[in-house]
């Protein structure tokens, strides 16, 4: 049984209840242990050590190695990352496509990868992911199971290259941890890219001059928050389980998409906890680069028309069906 929490006296109440747990795998995997005992004895002891999922100290002590990794040796984000803005804008419009290109390109230079091995790494991720946040099957586990194992194995032998991941390897970071980080950073960064700039187009399309960015970014990460829920489970209860959203944390955003005024900076915006997630900074930093690029571009185009409405999709908020026209101006 799931119960939806959508404000801010209950999620205070479940998120501050010890009987409810962040580790919501291992009752899930128990359940197929006697049959498929392999994959479960890869996927047990790897999520156990997702961020995410840990509620011992441990949890606190890896955040913070890996937090101070995050300050210290997070790359520049430079006006490359943002070329197929530029590109897309020549042609006369901006589409999800273009965002994902964008998003793709700042994951890449953050964690030193090139094209090909990003692709690896999202396609075995979203391997885990699909059966992290969906029903069970056969078909899922064995399939996240074989990925786990090919990243495992491939990370363990990035210690000598640039980017956030060889500094996670260097620094002996466990690899599951190091994996976390890398899969679970793209997609969440992809539907705030389309959130930011949809509603640029927005505001430019309705003749408003968009201000330096920085209250768009947070006007975006309080109303539509790149992830939806976060997830409880019920000591000793395989069944039972809180969905709370990520609104109702803050006080003021409940019943959100639309809510303005959180209880602190930006509290449950990127992340869940008492505190915001690992990558609120260096996400933040991006996303104000981004505005940079969209200030840049209203300099010499207009924007003719917005498509596109924000909707929930796989726990993010995100516009898929973003196409904002332009005109030279």
């Amino acid at each position: 049984m799931v119960v939806i929490i959508e404000n801010y006296e209950a999620a205070a109440r479940v998120l501050r209840d010890n009987r409810n747990l962040s580790d919501r795998q291992s009752a899930r995997l128990a359940a197929w242990e006697a049959e498929y005992p392999d994959a479960v004895g890869t996927l047990m002891p790897f999520l156990s050590q997702w961020l995410m999922y840990m509620d011992t100290g441990e949890h606190h002590s890896l955040r913070r190695a890996a937090l101070s990794i995050l300050s210290a040796d997070a790359p520049t984000i430079t006006e490359q990352v943002f070329d197929a803005l530029g590109a897309a804008a020549g042609k006369g419009e901006i589409t999800f496509n273009t965002c994902i290109s964008v998003a793709a390109a700042f994951h890449r230079v953050l964690f030193g990868l090139s094209q090909s091995e990003q692709e690896f790494v999202i396609a075995e991720g979203d391997n885990i992911l699909n059966y992290m946040f969906s029903s069970i099957t056969k078909e899922k586990l064995i399939q996240a199971a074989a990925s786990v194992t090919r990243l495992e194995d491939w990370v363990q032998q990035q210690t000598d290259r640039p980017g956030l991941l060889g500094a996670f390897v260097t620094a002996k970071l466990p690899v599951a941890v190091c994996i976390n980080l890398l899969v679970d950073s793209y997609h969440p960064v992809i539907a705030a890219t389309t959130t930011v700039v949809w509603k640029w187009g927005k505001q430019l399309l309705s003749g408003e001059r968009p201000d330096d960015g920085k209250e768009r970014v947070a006007a975006c990460l309080r109303q539509f928050p790149p992830f939806t829920m976060i997830n409880r489970r019920v000591l000793d209860s395989p069944t039972e389980m809180y969905s709370i959203q990520i609104e109702a944390c803050n006080r003021g955003g409940e019943n959100s998409p639309g809510g303005s005024r959180p209880s602190q900076k930006y509290g449950m915006t990127f992340g869940a906890g008492k505190h915001s997630c690992l990558g609120a900074g260096v996400s933040l930093s991006y996303l104000y680069a981004l505005n940079g690029a969209l200030l840049k571009l209203q300099a010499v185009y207009n924007v003719t028309s917005v498509g596109g409405e924000i909707g929930s999709d796989d726990g993010h908020y995100q516009v898929n069906d973003l196409l904002i026209g332009l005109e030279p101006s």
